[in-house]
């Protein structure tokens, strides 16, 4: 008889605690939170990225797509920028800005990202500014892409924006692609990636 009862309860208490959560994450949804953006951003831009030549990751090339509220353009390189010109075209000095989720411009229009912003404020100038940034890069996938494009690009200054896990040897790209080890790893990559609750 008092086994009924105990059942009778639990299976109640799991159907509140499930409407309450269920609740919770429609009101997260439907207010727009996001507590942890950057990293919530960084594994559903991991699950389009393609695996380039020089054994860097990259957006899809010519591909368009949203990030943080602003619409993402990438070039012939899967960068967000525009067409970088032939070697041979003159135009003066290149500078080639290279880094991760600061330099791509990561939660703002491209207009105002900083290294756009500079390309403006040298026009009529003899000084060609182009971007290479992934959100997620270190320095590896950095120096990877360098090693791959410098001859297509030739720049004649390369400044990097580092920043601290620049140095951590893999980089959060990879590391969100890898296969999950075990079930509980799968569940959190799942609700992770669907959950703005769990986010």
């Amino acid at each position: 008889y008092v086994l009924p009862v105990f059942w009778k309860k639990l299976a109640l208490f799991a159907a509140m605690t499930a409407l309450c959560l269920v609740v919770a994450e429609l009101g997260v949804r439907a207010v727009g939170l996001g507590i942890n953006d950057y990293m919530y951003e960084v594994r559903k831009l991991s699950r389009l990225m393609e695996l380039a030549p020089g054994g860097y990751l990259v957006p899809p090339p010519h591909a368009s797509f949203r990030m943080r509220g602003h619409e993402i353009r990438t070039n012939s390189l899967g960068m967000r920028d525009v067409e970088a010109p032939a070697p041979g075209d003159p135009g003066g000095r290149r500078l080639l800005f290279l880094g991760d989720s600061v330099t791509f411009g990561q939660g703002v229009a491209y207009e105002d990202s900083f290294p756009v912003r500079l390309r403006k404020a040298l026009a009529g100038t003899r000084t060609r500014v182009n971007v290479a940034a992934v959100p997620g890069w270190n320095s590896e996938s950095e120096l990877a892409f360098l090693e791959a494009q410098a001859e297509r690009l030739a720049p004649d200054h390369v400044v990097l924006l580092y920043v601290v896990n620049d140095r951590e040897p893999i980089a959060e790209l990879r590391r969100e692609r890898a296969a999950a080890s075990g079930l509980r790893e799968r569940l959190y990559r799942t609700a992770v990636l669907r959950s703005r609750l769990v986010e």
